[in-house]
């Protein structure tokens, strides 16, 4: 337990060196640039709905309710009426698009980032003696490009995999038993966050997502801490403020993950997506009427993220 605390804490404090991220970035203007357009798109985007559904549209349907106001009473139920219809129709034409839009184009705007700060940090610092470094320094994993098919449905499964543990995540939050519910989580939302900023660096390395996964779940302490800043501004600021600060605070957090050392592994593997991994797989089963996805090659370039290799296959 004491080595498991220790490696949380570790984490937590890897995540946020700024200083590690920001002589990465600098070592790459094609990075730099990256991240710029990244911020610029959503700060647009979530700025512009923040701006829009918490300045603009209450004042406009403030002033429309004063022009129908009738009696207080009515007034204000109808000021609170259209207030309500007024944010759904801001969620489905202006913030779920653009949402969806943000999120594909600064997933690959994320995996150029990591690309190009490998490639300029040359390996140096991205492996360490320990654990997945070595084996990053032993074995290439790069492979021939996927095909079409393999990358979108790799992708898909990823994407769902995540999904699955947000679901989770908001399951538990439900739950009637705060003490239970809330750290239950907390710990499902750090370890998803964590993940994400690890993929691209596994990706880079060639490995399967059955691997990945597996490598994830030896050093689980350590992504608990890793996923925590993420993890906390989810869970306590409100939904759009929630998405400006994570667009501002994720790619410090990936490019710490794709350069940093190789974190140690835990002496005991902790089954973290085992939950998540069989629901998935069983549903992708009857859906297609065959296995999951297991593997792919990583992506090249402007690719997004994409799960798998299709170079040596190894062992965890």
């Amino acid at each position: 337990m004491q080595h498991a605390l220790e490696s949380a804490r570790e984490g937590a404090e890897a995540s946020v060196r700024v200083s590690c991220a920001v002589r990465a970035l600098l070592r790459s203007d094609a990075a730099a640039d990256r991240v710029m357009r990244c911020l610029e798109l959503n700060g647009l985007v979530f700025g512009g709905s923040l701006a829009l559904g918490g300045v603009a549209l209450p004042a406009l349907v403030q002033r429309l309710g004063d022009a129908l106001l009738v009696s207080e009473a009515e007034g204000q139920a109808t000021v609170d009426a259209a207030r309500a219809y007024a944010d759904a129709a801001l969620v489905v034409t202006w913030f779920a698009p653009m949402a969806v839009l943000s999120y594909v184009q600064s997933a690959v705007w994320w995996s150029e980032i990591a690309t190009e700060v490998r490639l300029n940090a040359g390996g140096r610092e991205a492996g360490g003696a320990d654990g997945a470094g070595a084996a990053d320094a032993a074995g290439g994993g790069d492979g021939p490009p996927p095909s079409r098919y393999s990358f979108v449905a790799n992708e898909m499964y990823r994407v769902l995999l995540v999904c699955v543990l947000t679901l989770q995540s908001y399951l538990a939050m439900q739950l009637p038993w705060a003490l239970v519910g809330i750290p239950l989580a907390y710990a499902l939302t750090a370890w998803m966050c964590a993940f994400y900023c690890f993929d691209y660096r596994w990706v880079l390395d060639g490995w399967s997502l059955e691997r990945r996964i597996a490598e994830f779940e030896r050093r689980w302490a350590y992504m608990l801490g890793f996923g925590t800043p993420l993890a906390l501004v989810g869970l306590t600021l409100p939904l759009l403020t929630s998405c400006v600060v994570y667009a501002l605070v994720f790619p410090v957090c990936m490019v710490v993950a794709v350069v940093g050392r190789a974190p140690p592994a835990e002496s005991r593997r902790v089954r973290v997506f085992w939950t998540a991994s069989w629901l998935l797989r069983h549903a992708l089963r009857v859906a297609v009427g065959g296995a999951a996805p297991q593997q792919a090659a990583p992506a090249s370039g402007a690719g997004a993220a994409a799960p798998g290799s299709g170079g040596k296959r190894r062992k965890s």
